[in-house]
């Protein structure tokens, strides 16, 4: 076992209020300390804005043009589709990673990868 601090742990109700109340800015939070956290751990690995920047400009630069430039075409607002594809990449890349440690720890895996097109929460 790693003498390296853990990351705070985040009960999953205390995570599904707050994403709730807050309208999802809370979950937007969480997502990118769980990967600071990680990086922090591990001494490498993608940083919380490496994971979610490209999420969040991806869906929201093309439907902000979309409403907003008259000349963009309404179909440009699509392209949010690469936003949303980049988040299951980074979600993808944490279950792999959460994975590895309990495997390096001599414990099962807890996660099942293909649980991220089931459900968004982790």
């Amino acid at each position: 076992m790693s003498s390296k601090p853990l990351g705070k742990t985040r009960p999953l109700w205390q995570v599904i209020l707050l994403s709730i109340v807050t309208l999802m800015l809370y979950y937007g939070w969480y997502k990118w300390i769980i990967q600071e956290e990680l990086r922090r751990y591990k001494g490498y690995g993608w940083s919380g804005t490496l994971c979610l920047a490209p999420f969040v400009l991806g869906v929201a630069v093309p439907q902000l043009l979309r409403i907003f430039d008259p000349d963009v075409p309404g179909w440009f607002g699509w392209f949010s589709l690469l936003g949303i594809a980049w988040i299951y990449i980074v979600q993808f890349r944490l279950y792999k990673t959460v994975n590895e440690l309990y495997s390096e720890a001599g414990m099962k895996e807890p996660l099942v990868v293909w649980w991220i097109f089931v459900s968004s929460w982790d």
